[in-house]
């Protein structure tokens, strides 16, 4: 995989240049949280793969070139990381 600016962050977003059409970014994670704020500013879902729990996403327009720590760290910024992160936490309590 070739990851945009060298940039590689583990269980996170990574991006993927030109995967898909000129002008396009491909961005790939398991968190899913960060893939429903991907999901939600308008990228595409192109694959999931249940194996890995990888959603893959092909992004367009403005956020396209957006590097995947830019990506984490717009989500680590919203008010909704904090929902998501005690929705987790609460999910995974009750699993035990």
């Amino acid at each position: 995989m070739i990851i945009a600016e060298g940039t590689r962050m583990s269980d996170a977003a990574e991006t993927e240049k030109g995967a898909t059409n000129i002008g396009n970014t491909v961005v790939t994670t398991r968190k899913l949280g960060l893939a429903a704020y991907i999901k939600m500013q308008g990228g595409q879902l192109l694959d999931f793969e249940p194996n890995t729990n990888m959603f893959s996403f092909k992004i367009m327009s403005d956020n396209v070139g957006k590097s995947a720590q830019d990506w984490e760290f717009e989500y680590l910024n919203l008010c909704c990381y904090r929902h998501d992160s005690e929705l987790v936490n609460l999910r995974k309590l009750m699993r035990r």
